[in-house]
């Protein structure tokens, strides 16, 4: 039998025909008025019944045949879900420019970006600030997806209540590229996830999806080194049996409480103000500190060549097109251990203008200051990747 589904008339025909083998050089008479031939029919009749439903079962459990309707029943039974989408991150700053004390009332504040989108931040408690002196506040926006925001010295904030705030408190932030939000993982993506993530049911891996499916968490990596000797990772020396953890987030007590839930591994401090302090009576200080690591950045460059009949279509569209494409690799805000020119091929492969072909696509990546040719950007856990530059070529 077969693990697909076949027909009822070709069961019969195989049971006939092995029939016919083990009587020849007699054969049965197929017609309903033999007996024997009645029982064939109703034993392919069963095996039609036991052999599909058995197929439909293995094609349900499966996640490369199911149908969209069971591969979220499929992942339950492996521990896995989609990944929502997080909402965009922003560092926002606020500065007493008055030199006399001022307080900064506590409340929910917003930054309106337009009419559908804002960025909000809560002041849990009154906060008096001398002059010149700085509050920090990471502000989430109002839906989840990519929110790019350029640096500004003088934000336009304002209360939920409406309350007023004083005109000298002067509120500021920096760019967002790292606090990049994402979009829902799609069914797709998901799927390809099930199939191909080898480090899927590895335990490191799920304590990683644990945290990274925090809404204010957009990226972390746990490397644990499991030897007898110290080894280097990216300028960092790793202690035998101690672990690093990367964050791309707000540190947040939460994720210690996930962290020591689910390991007992000590994490390696390379800053003793970065650590997330958990609840342990059982220690002598009461805590158990969860260190962690800023990610770090590598940069790289890429050179397309691109032709096209000008009649039909101007640089200028096509290079828009390409930018537009591209944005992805410039706002990246996760690690990727590699980046490949086929990434870049088929992210350009989606720009359809008038006659335009793709001739090649170069990498190029920063080697002791000097750019530098590579067939593919390598990324040590401790980075993010993140396109730089892009140069247009006409061929």
């Amino acid at each position: 039998m077969s693990n697909q589904a076949i027909a009822y008339s070709e069961i019969l025909d195989q049971v006939c025909n092995y029939y016919d083998d083990v009587i020849a050089p007699k054969k049965i008479k197929r017609d309903s008025s033999n007996a024997i031939y009645q029982v064939f029919k109703a034993v392919a009749k069963g095996c039609e019944i036991i052999n599909n439903s058995a197929d439909a079962l293995r094609n349900r459990l499966d996640p490369k045949l199911c149908t969209q309707e069971d591969l979220l029943e499929t992942a339950k039974l492996v521990g896995t879900e989609p990944f929502l989408g997080k909402a965009s991150g922003l560092y926002i700053t606020v500065t007493n420019s008055e030199p006399q004390v001022l307080t900064l009332f506590a409340g929910e504040y917003i930054f309106d970006v337009d009419n559908e989108l804002s960025f909000t931040f809560e002041v849990p408690q009154n906060i008096s600030l001398e002059y010149e002196q700085e509050a920090s506040f990471f502000a989430f926006s109002n839906t989840v997806g990519v929110h790019a925001i350029t640096a500004m010295d003088n934000m336009v904030i304002r209360r939920s209540d409406n309350s007023p705030i004083h005109a000298s408190l002067i509120f500021s932030c920096q760019n967002n590229e790292l606090l990049l939000g994402t979009s829902d993982e799609t069914p797709a993506q998901f799927r390809n996830r099930l199939l191909y993530d080898e480090r899927r049911q590895d335990a490191l891996s799920e304590l990683e999806n644990k945290i990274k499916s925090l809404p204010y968490v957009f990226d972390a990596r746990i490397v644990f080194n499991n030897t007898a000797d110290a080894v280097e990772i990216d300028g960092v020396t790793l202690p035998s049996f101690m672990a690093l953890f990367m964050l791309n987030g707000v540190p947040r007590l939460e994720i210690a409480q996930i962290f020591c839930s689910q390991t007992i591994y000590p994490t390696l401090m390379t800053d003793p103000d970065k650590f997330i302090p958990f609840e342990a009576t059982c220690f002598i200080d009461g805590v158990i500190k969860v260190f962690y690591r800023d990610f770090g950045t590598t940069f790289y460059d890429v050179e397309v060549a691109y032709s096209f009949d000008p009649l039909l279509v101007t640089s200028a569209e096509i290079q828009e097109e390409f930018d537009k494409a591209l944005l992805q690799f410039r706002q990246n805000n996760v690690h990727k251990p590699i980046v490949t020119e086929g990434e870049f091929y088929e992210a350009l492969s989606k720009v359809s203008r008038p006659s335009l072909k793709v001739q090649y696509v170069k990498m190029y990546e920063d080697v002791e200051g000097t750019p530098t040719l590579v067939d593919f950007v390598s990324c040590p856990p401790t980075r993010i990747p993140k396109l730089s530059d892009i140069t247009y070529t006409e061929a």
